[in-house]
């Protein structure tokens, strides 16, 4: 399973308005169904996130080789009434059976891969790992004073140390 994500494609919708947003999204899946074909399926889940599913690849490699395609295939420019539109992708994904043991895992495991490209700005494609599940899992956000730090339960709340949110009506 492979998962593709357009990069910042709400900018692109805020910049160039949403019927231009749609086209692009249309245009890009008709370029992942010309580079499948008949090899998988191209699917647009929602937004600007796709789907391609394969029955039976050989190899590991072969998976790196079609994320390379999709990534140079959809960073191509489009244009659209003479404006010059990039909506760069990322690629996510995860083989069955040997990094994920149901359709579910496999799903998660590629968005988890998907999530780690459009952190890494540098990173265009990533073959899901135990290792990256690893960090995600024990990475949390402390929104009070914005820090990162890992945890054991991600989920735990200090009580007696957490302020009480204050409720503002931002309405007249």
């Amino acid at each position: 399973l492979l998962l593709v994500q357009l990069r910042r494609f709400r900018l692109l919708n805020e910049q160039y308005g949403y019927a231009i947003g749609d086209w692009v999204l249309m245009a890009q899946l008709q370029r992942l169904q010309q580079l499948v074909g008949k090899r998988g399926l191209v699917s647009r889940l929602s937004g600007d996130h796709y789907a391609i599913v394969f029955s039976r690849l050989d190899s590991v490699g072969v998976i790196e080789e079609l994320a390379a395609q999709v990534v140079q295939k959809l960073s191509q420019p489009l244009f659209y009434d003479g404006k010059e539109i990039m909506a760069l992708p990322v690629v996510g994904f995860c083989d069955y059976p040997e990094r994920a043991g149901t359709a579910t895992e496999l799903l998660e495991n590629a968005d988890l891969a998907v999530n780690w490209c459009i952190r890494e700005a540098q990173v265009s494609s990533r073959r899901f790992d135990p290792e990256l599940a690893q960090q995600y899992a024990t990475r949390i956000v402390e929104l009070k004073d914005g820090k990162i730090r890992s945890d054991s339960d991600a989920f735990y709340v200090d009580e007696e140390t957490a302020d009480v949110p204050e409720h503002k009506n931002m309405g007249k």
